[in-house]
Formats: structure tokens, C-alpha cells, sequence
């Protein structure tokens, strides 16, 4: 089965990276275990050799599934927002940017259970509850985050090189095929990228392991803090060559990690977006405004080009998957429409469409039910035709809000129907002092007859809303 198309929304991200988390670390922690005893001061046989190599695998599935989780939670939704905003030449960016914030993120559960896994392959403890006791005895809760900036440094310059060349594995292979990329294509491509980047980085992870397998107070000359003081320092005393101990291991290591990481993760997310699981049904913000011809609704959804939108003379249903949930809305119109004449447009932030009133009259409200949906509220930017005057409200013929002037004559309110009795008002003394423009009110009464000059502008207006339905990726100006 291809690789989904959708988005997955923040659960299935969660749930996905959890299993992908697990998954890698399960079955790869016995090269993690060489890779950490060959990268220790006392060298791979005194820290143990062969055996043990699943000391630490309590801690490491404690912390790998929420890791995990926390990564590709933050790295999805930072790549989506990106790839909104950025032009594809610069996609590769995007995917650094995305790559970086998830690494931050995921390190602040990573790291705690990371310091105890390896303190625990290096035979420093013998269980887990030796470990954490012995730990904060030692260091207190800061002991836990022991060389958080140094993994932070180290998985920065690693996901910068492992995901934008994964991404763009990913889509070289899905373009020269025509077709989404599968679970285990994408495994490969994430194989390649991570040993690539794993060879790369191995001086930064050999910086990591010595730091976090060093503790306070204890054997002082072995200890070891900060990125660039160890550096220097494993350079000066083991040579240049220690700065690349467990090089092949780790590059298998992670090869082989990146296909079972990232294919799990690319699976259990393919499954969970086309089986609908932990999908959300949700309403996307929907904006209206009208004519006395026509009616514009606006539809606040991304990546919505697709969407299906069913007209009929009396309602509109509209259904999209964007992120991995599904957007949907079914409106009764206060009175009927034209459902084949109108114009839509669709960006990559929205859905705009134009719809023509059967019968040209103001409507006062949208729909036919008198309660307004809570997704529906007024666009006042397209409220206003470009022909109206700054001061009036196409919304309420009959009512001249250019008359209105400073408040001050108000000159007489004997003219509004039902108001004839209250004559004496007529001059609002009260009001007179503020001086002011004068002029009446209007007659709520009456509505006010339109110009040849405005019908010829509707009309004008309505010949360009299409006799038709079209579709056009360029926004329509409409003030």
C-alpha cells in the first residue's frame, strides 16, 4: 500500500512515533550496547564486552516511546507549517528547522532515561532503581539532564543532514514513479540518510557517551563537561582517532535503526490516517458575506483544493482531510441559490466561493435555522462592494449612515412610522449644543429605490461572478 497522502493529525503522530520508538530500540539495543562500552574511557572489555548487552533495555523502552512520540509530533507539524510558507526550492530549510525543534523536544524526555540506559550498559549500576537512586544521590534531578546540551548539539547536526536527505529520497523516488512512496521504500530511504548522517556525527556522539557516563565527585579526573572542552580534551589525550570510536558500529547501528524507525513510524502512520484512527471530526472556520445578488463564503482550511463541496439549491456540504482530521459542514441557506452558476477559487489557505441568489433580495442571515452555527461568522472584508460609498452598509438598504453626520441637529425623528406623536423631539434640544451636520435619520419604512447607475453596477458585478462554476488557483479580488 502507498505511503498515505494526508497529514496525520497530533494523535496519530503521538501514537505512531510510540511505536516506532519501540521498535528500534528493541530490536537495535545490543549495537547500542557495543557501540557505548567501545565508546567508554575504560575501553569495551572493562566496561563489560559482550556481556549484558540488554542491560538498560528497561530504561531505554521507558523513554523511547515518548521520545519518539515528542519528535515526530514536533517535527510534523513544524514540516507542515513550513511547507506553507516556504517556496519548494527552499523545502530542504524547512525540513532542517523541523528536524531541529523536534530534536529539542523529544531530548527533554530522551534525555533522562538516556543517562541511566548508559550508565547501565557501562555496568556503573547494577538495575535500573541503583541507577536512578544512585544518580540523584550523586547529582540530584540535574544528574538526570546530565549532558542534555551536549545530546542536543550532537542530534542537531544529525537530524540537519538525516532528514532533508530523507525527505528528499523520499519525494526524488515518489516523483521518478509517478506514485506516493511505500512503507518499506521509505524505510530504505531513511537506512541511507541515517548512516550517512550517523558517520558524520560520531564525533559528537563519542562527546555525549563521555559526559553522560561521568559523574560528579566521582573519579573527578574522568570527568568530563562541556561539548568543546571534551573535544579538545579526548583530541589531546587518546589522539584524534578515539574521536571516531564506535564509528562502524554506530553507522550500522543507525542504518539499520533508520529502516526499522522510520519505516515503523511510516506504517503505523499510513495505517492509523487510512484506517480513520484517532481521526477528529472538526468544523473549519467559514466566513459569509452577501449582495443583494450574491452570497461569498470563505473557508479558513489549508491543503482544502481537493475538497468535496456538494451545492444543491437549498445547501451546501463541504468535506476535506487536511492534517489528518477530517473537515466537514452542512449549511441550509435562508433561501435558494443558483448551485451551477458561481465562481470557486482555491488556494493553498483557503476555499473561496461566489453563489448566486436565485432571487435578488438581502438576506438576513445566512441560513435558514435562526441559530448561527459557532464556525460561522461575518466577513466584514467583503461585506463592502467597491462601489459603495466608505459610510454604507449594502446590509440594510434604507439606511443612509452618511446622513448621519456629527449627531448634533438630528433634525427631526417625526419622520420614522410610529413615531408621528413624537414631535416635540424634533429638534433634540439636548443635543443641539454640540453643533454637528444635521440631517435625518432615514425612513425605516421605506427602502430606498437603487439607481439605474447601481443596477447597472450589480448587474455587472453578477456577469462576472460566471455562468458557471469555475475552478482557478489565483485568489479573486472581490473589494
Amino acid at each position: 500500500m502507498a505511503q498515505a497522502s494526508t497529514k496525520p493529525n497530533n494523535t496519530q503522530c503521538l501514537v505512531a512515533g510510540g511505536i516506532a520508538g519501540i521498535a528500534v530500540d528493541t530490536a537495535l539495543f545490543p549495537l547500542d550496547t557495543i557501540k557505548t562500552r567501545l565508546q567508554a574511557k575504560g575501553g569495551f572489555m572493562a566496561s563489560g564486552g559482550f556481556r549484558g548487552i540488554y542491560s538498560g533495555l528497561s530504561s531505554a523502552i521507558i523513554g523511547s516511546s515518548p521520545g519518539a512520540a515528542m519528535f515526530f509530533l514536533t517535527y510534523e507539524q513544524t514540516k507542515a507549517a513550513c511547507e506553507r510558507r516556504m517556496e519548494p526550492k527552499y523545502q530542504a530549510f524547512g525540513h532542517m528547522a523541523a528536524a531541529s525543534t523536534g530534536e529539542v523536544a523529544a531530548c527533554l524526555v530522551r534525555v533522562p532515561t538516556e543517562v541511566l540506559k548508559q550508565r547501565l550498559q557501562a555496568n556503573h549500576h547494577r538495575s535500573l532503581g541503583a541507577a536512578i537512586r544512585g544518580t540523584y544521590r550523586a547529582e540530584g534531578l540535574l544528574g538526570f539532564y546530565r549532558g542534555y546540551l551536549t545530546q542536543v548539539v550532537r542530534e542537531i547536526p544529525f537530524t540537519c543532514i538525516q532528514f532533508p536527505v530523507y525527505e528528499f529520497l523520499k519525494h526524488s523516488y515518489a516523483t521518478k514513479h509517478g506514485r506516493g512512496i511505500k512503507s518499506w521504500e521509505a524505510a530504505v530511504c531513511g537506512s541511507v540518510a541515517g548512516g550517512a548522517a550517523a558517520a558524520f556525527t560520531t564525533p559528537l556522539d563519542v562527546v555525549k557517551t563521555r559526559v553522560m557516563l561521568s559523574t560528579k565527585g566521582v573519579g573527578a579526573h574522568h570527568e568530563y563537561s562541556g561539548v568543546v572542552s571534551t573535544l579538545t580534551r579526548i583530541a589531546r589525550e587518546e589522539g584524534a582517532r578515539a574521536l571516531f570510536s564506535g564509528v562502524v558500529p554506530r553507522t550500522i547501528w543507525i542504518s539499520v535503526g533508520g529502516f526499522v524507525f522510520l519505516g515503523s513510524y511510516e506504517k503505523a502512520k499510513e495505517i492509523l490516517v487510512d484506517g480513520r484512527i484517532f481521526a477528529h471530526r472538526l468544523h473549519p472556520p467559514v466566513l459569509w458575506a452577501q449582495r443583494e445578488d450574491i452570497v461569498y463564503l470563505t473557508i479558513d482550511l489549508h491543503d482544502a483544493k481537493d475538497a468535496e463541496i456538494e451545492l444543491k439549491d437549498e445547501s451546501i456540504s463541504f468535506k476535506n482531510t487536511t492534517d489528518g482530521n477530517e473537515y466537514a459542514f452542512h449549511l441550509d441557506f435562508y433561501k435558494p441559490i443558483k448551485p451551477n452558476e458561481g465562481k470557486k477559487s482555491a488556494t493553498g489557505r483557503k476555499v473561496l466561493l461566489i453563489l448566486d441568489k436565485a432571487e435578488g433580495e438581502w438576506w438576513p442571515r445566512l441560513t435558514k435555522d435562526s441559530q448561527k452555527p459557532n464556525f460561522l461568522k461575518t466577513d466584514f472584508d467583503h461585506w463592502k462592494d467597491s462601489d459603495d460609498s466608505e459610510d454604507e452598509a449594502p446590509g440594510f438598504p434604507g439606511m443612509d449612515f452618511s446622513q448621519m453626520g456629527g449627531m448634533g441637529g438630528m433634525g427631526g425623528m417625526g419622520g420614522m412610522p410610529g413615531l408621528e406623536g413624537l414631535g416635540a423631539m424634533g429638534g433634540m434640544g439636548a443635543l443641539g449644543g454640540l453643533g454637528g451636520a444635521g440631517g435625518a435619520m432615514g425612513n425605516f419604512g421605506a427602502d430606498d429605490e437603487p439607481s439605474d447607475g447601481d443596477d447597472e453596477d450589480d448587474e455587472a458585478q453578477h456577469n462576472n461572478a460566471g455562468s458557471k462554476i469555475e475552478e482557478t488557483d489565483a485568489k479573486p479580488s472581490i473589494d
